[in-house]
C-alpha cells in the first residue's frame, strides 16, 4: 500500500557560502597554501581532463579539526554538530527561524498523534520529541551526533527511547511495519543518496503511516550556492553565525526539485501535501 508524504520546503538562515576551509598547509619547499587553495588547483586539474568530473575529494572543517576528512564514513555534518550541540539546544526553543517559521509548519502537517507510535528521524536535542511526548505520543527518537543524544536523553528522561544512528544507513534495529508516523526534520541536506533513507522510512512505516519531513527550499539552495547547474546534487556548505558564541562550518548537500521528489516516489510513497511556510507573528 502506498504511504502518504508531506514535505515542507524552508529557506536556510546561513550567512557565508564556503565549501573548502582556510586551514594551511605546508607545499613544496616550504611553501605556505590553505586547502581552498588546492582545492581548486585539484579541481582545475581535474576539469581540464573531463569537465563532466565534478570532484575527486571532499574537504570538510569542523572547529576544532585541521586537515581531510577523505570521504569519511560519519555523516558529514558529524563534526559540526558535535561542536554545536551545547549551543544549538540552549536556544532552539525560541531562535525564530526553527521556533516560529520552520517548526509551526511542520508540526501544522502532522496528523493526530495520540497513542501513535512515531520515529523522530534526526532528534536533536528532542524538541520534537517532547511535543510529541506532551500530546500522548510513543517516541524513539534518533541522532547521528553523540552530543545530541545525550542531550535529547536530558530533556526527554524515561519519556522516550533515544538512540545514536546515522540515517544514511539501514536502521537494522527497527522493526518493519513499527510506526505510524516518521518525522524528519531539517535533516535530510546532510545524506547524498535519499533511496535508502526513504526506502528505510517506508519500511518501518505500517500501512497508513504517514512521513513528514523539512528541508531547505531546492530552488533557494540553488540561489544561494550560486550553482552552476540546478540539476546536479552538490556538496556545498555555509558558516552557520546563529548559536554564538559558536560558529562552524556546516557541510550540506544541494539538489533539484525532481531530485528531492522522485526518490520517495520510487520508494513507494504518494505526496500529500507540500507547504512553504510562511513566519508566525513571533518571528
Amino acid at each position: 500500500m502506498e504511504q502518504p508524504v508531506r514535505c515542507l520546503n524552508v529557506q536556510g538562515e546561513h550567512s557565508v557560502k564556503r565549501l573548502f576551509t582556510s586551514h594551511q598547509i605546508i607545499g613544496r619547499e616550504g611553501e605556505t597554501v590553505t586547502l581552498y587553495e588546492l582545492a581548486r588547483l585539484i579541481l582545475r586539474c581535474v576539469n581540464s581532463v573531463s569537465p563532466h568530473v565534478n570532484s575527486i575529494v571532499r574537504l570538510l572543517r569542523s572547529n576544532n579539526e585541521a586537515g581531510f576528512e577523505m570521504m569519511s564514513d560519519k555523516p558529514i555534518a558529524f563534526a559540526a554538530y558535535e561542536t554545536l550541540a551545547e549551543s544549538y539546544a540552549a536556544v532552539i526553543d525560541t531562535k525564530p527561524h526553527n521556533a516560529y517559521c520552520e517548526r509551526p509548519a511542520t508540526l501544522s502537517l502532522l496528523p493526530a498523534v495520540k497513542n501513535k507510535r512515531v520515529l523522530d528521524a534526526g532528534c536533536g536535542p528532542g524538541v520534537y520529541s517532547q511535543w510529541l511526548i506532551e500530546r500522548g505520543a510513543s517516541v524513539v527518537a534518533l541522532d547521528a551526533s553523540p552530543k545530541m543524544v545525550e542531550l535529547a536523553k536530558e530533556r526527554l528522561g524515561e519519556t522516550a527511547e533515544v538512540r545514536q544512528a546515522d540515517l544514511g544507513k539501514p536502521l537494522t534495529f527497527l522493526d518493519t511495519s513499527a510506526f505510524d508516523i516518521v518525522l524528519s526534520p531539517l535533516v535530510l541536506e546532510y545524506i547524498e543518496d535519499w533511496h535508502n533513507t526513504f526506502a528505510e522510512f517506508y519500511r518501518v512505516l505500517r500501512p497508513t503511516g504517514h512521513l513528514i519531513f523539512s528541508v531547505t527550499h531546492p530552488f533557494s539552495d540553488y540561489l544561494y550556492f550560486k550553482s552552476n547547474n540546478y540539476f546536479e546534487t552538490e556538496l556545498v556548505g555555509s558558516e552557520w553565525r546563529g548559536f554564538k558564541p559558536v560558529r562552524v562550518h556546516m557541510p550540506s548537500f544541494r539538489r533539484s526539485l525532481s531530485a528531492t521528489l522522485n526518490p520517495l516516489i520510487e520508494a513507494g510513497f504518494y505526496l500529500e501535501r507540500i507547504l512553504e511556510p510562511k513566519p508566525t507573528e513571533e518571528f
